[in-house]
């Protein structure tokens, strides 16, 4: 996986680290946000967030949200690794509830 050196602190207790849309993905327990970064990399909106055991079997064409990550060019991933299944649920649903990515609300309207 290659990791573009940026990271960001979210909501100011959140650690992730920048990595490449394209990258090869590894077993690892991460809550991932995509999103679309702009050509001078000064602006980033968010699209996506979601918690995962195992990203290597769900990314790209095999993603249940790859259409709506395409139509929206998205293009770069944030991971933060965090092991306890436990801590990931609750800070997938934190960041999900604070900040409405639309291909979430898309996949689930009702949340």
């Amino acid at each position: 996986m290659q990791k573009l050196n940026l990271t960001i602190t979210y909501l100011n207790k959140y650690k992730f680290n920048l990595y490449t849309y394209e990258a090869p993905y590894y077993e690892k327990s991460w809550i991932y946000i995509v999103w679309v970064l702009n050509n001078d990399k000064s602006k980033f909106s968010l699209k996506y967030i979601w918690k995962t055991d195992d990203l290597s079997n769900r990314w790209m064409d095999n993603h249940n949200n790859i259409k709506c990550f395409k139509d929206n060019n998205c293009n770069c991933l944030w991971f933060l690794e965090i092991n306890s299944s436990k801590d990931r649920t609750e800070i997938e649903e934190e960041l999900i509830k604070t900040q409405k990515p639309n291909c979430n609300i898309l996949l689930n309207p009702n949340k």
